[in-house]
């Protein structure tokens, strides 16, 4: 392996290295039930299950990628 390319390799570990870090003391600091805050943006892919969970009064704005809403494919949880 050339000299570069083992640079990249290690400044490409220690990025990944350096955002774990940071995920988990973030996750650490504010706790897995309020990692998210008023205007954040989440992406749901297709087929996988969710739930939301508040203590407060909560505004959702759900947006599908069709043309009509009767289109929408939604799968609901039995057990819920």
């Amino acid at each position: 392996m050339t000299p570069e390319l083992t640079a990249l390799t290690l400044a490409a570990l220690l990025q990944v290295l350096q955002f774990v870090a940071y995920s988990i003391s973030a996750n650490l600091q504010v706790g897995p039930k309020t990692a998210m805050s008023s205007r954040d943006t989440l992406f749901i892919p297709a087929g996988q299950m969710h739930g939301f969970e508040a203590d407060e009064t909560m505004k959702m704005l759900f947006t599908f990628p069709v043309a009509r809403f009767a289109d929408v494919d939604y799968a609901f949880d039995e057990a819920a």
